[in-house]
């Protein structure tokens, strides 16, 4: 299933993806043989929606957490990297 044309007025993309996330489409999942889920179980699947000024604000913070993640994951790699280098220069003798 698709959003065919989401109302970005309406609604904010990155607000429905992390909605989704949480909240899951389980119920949704019919069949147990081939589980499938179709328009009609879709149907009954409901999100809230506030008002786009508070999507945008979620929206914004989502944004500010993944950019500390990407500066953190940043500085553990250049962490390690430096770990590395004074194991092997301690292993050589050169400390």
């Amino acid at each position: 299933m698709s959003l065919d044309d989401p109302n970005e007025v309406r609604i904010n993309l990155q607000f429905l993806e992390w909605v989704l996330r949480i909240r899951g489409v389980d119920d949704a999942i019919t069949g147990t043989a081939q589980p499938q889920i179709t328009r009609q179980s879709l149907k009954a699947v409901t999100i809230p929606v506030p008002h786009i000024d508070r999507q945008q604000a979620f929206a914004d913070r989502v944004e500010a957490i993944e950019e500390a993640k990407r500066y953190h994951e940043r500085a553990l790699t250049a962490v390690e990297a430096l770990f590395t280098s004074l194991q092997a220069r301690a292993f050589r003798g050169e400390l």
